[in-house]
């Protein structure tokens, strides 16, 4: 059997493990209603409002309005007219997906690894692929089952604004799938760090705990980085090292430029699955 073939195998068993588990079901429905009960709350705020005629301004005014929002959060013209034009609800929900990813994707996958090991069934898993494949295969299938949870969740939401005619069907799916899309590539870097913490530990207990204390340690990082920045340009070009800065990539209007953003978290990812990998082939289990 080929290396892609074991990865293959691993990924599809990892899928289905997931998806039919009591946890995946569990996680699944708290995702969804975590995420699409604030966006659907905004957008019946924003079509009460309409129906209210609380809301005097033209569209290019509430367009401005919003553009010069966005420049406050991005600090980049461009990206701030693109999103202006995106729907309101769309964007929250792109941002509270962001928001929430390393956590879903911590509590999907922070035992994938380290319960194998624990229960030293890995030793039995070697017999139909080597490590490497495993570590590879099971990052994958996880990322495939948070791929699918924010599709769904995301789903919703697009039925929802359709449904209330605000929005027609092709602007919303056009932000829905592109929004998707940059979640998915985020969710890549979310998965690769989950694998990395799996694979320290032989209890998963200690994975879920110090996944959850390493993202907090990078999200402090981050800000004192962005705050630093402001103070001393060379600091800027440190933001980069946090894979949570390549949404400022993901969002501008140039295809080029939301491609790289897309590819740097999966690459960001692929490399802490990579390390993942040589961390369990070096393991004594």
């Amino acid at each position: 059997m080929s290396v892609w073939e074991e990865i293959g195998l691993v990924t599809r068993h990892e899928l289905k493990r997931n998806l039919k588990s009591a946890k995946g079901i569990v996680m699944f429905a708290l995702f969804l209603l975590g995420g699409a009960v604030p966006a659907l709350i905004m957008i019946l705020v924003e079509h009460a409002q309409k129906l209210a005629q609380l809301d005097k301004m033209s569209p290019e005014q509430q367009q401005q309005v919003t553009e010069k929002a966005l420049y406050g959060f991005y600090r980049d013209h461009p990206t701030a007219h693109y999103l202006s034009q995106s729907p309101g609800a769309l964007f929250f929900l792109l941002q509270g997906t962001l928001t929430v990813l390393p956590l879903l994707a911590l509590i999907i996958g922070f035992d994938q690894i380290a319960g194998e090991i624990q229960h030293r069934a890995i030793r039995y898993l070697v017999g139909r692929a080597h490590r490497p494949s495993i570590v590879v295969g099971k990052a994958l299938g996880i990322w495939g089952v948070v791929a699918i949870m924010i599709l769904v969740l995301h789903s919703v939401v697009w039925i929802m604004m359709i449904a209330q005619g605000e929005h027609g069907v092709g602007e919303t799916l056009s932000w829905g799938v592109r929004f998707w899309a940059f979640s998915v590539a985020s969710a890549g870097a979310s998965v690769g760090l989950a694998s990395l913490v799996s694979s320290w530990f032989k209890a998963p207990i200690l994975s879920l705990f110090t996944g959850v204390g390493v993202g907090f340690a990078l999200f402090v990082a981050r800000a004192i980085v962005a705050a630093l920045s402001i103070r001393y340009e060379w600091m800027d070009s440190v933001k980069w090292a946090f894979p949570a800065s390549y949404e400022s990539l993901m969002v501008k209007p140039d295809a080029l430029d939301a491609l790289s953003g897309c590819a740097a978290d999966i690459v960001w990812g692929g490399a802490l699955v990579g390390l993942a990998a040589f961390i369990v082939q070096k393991k004594d289990v």
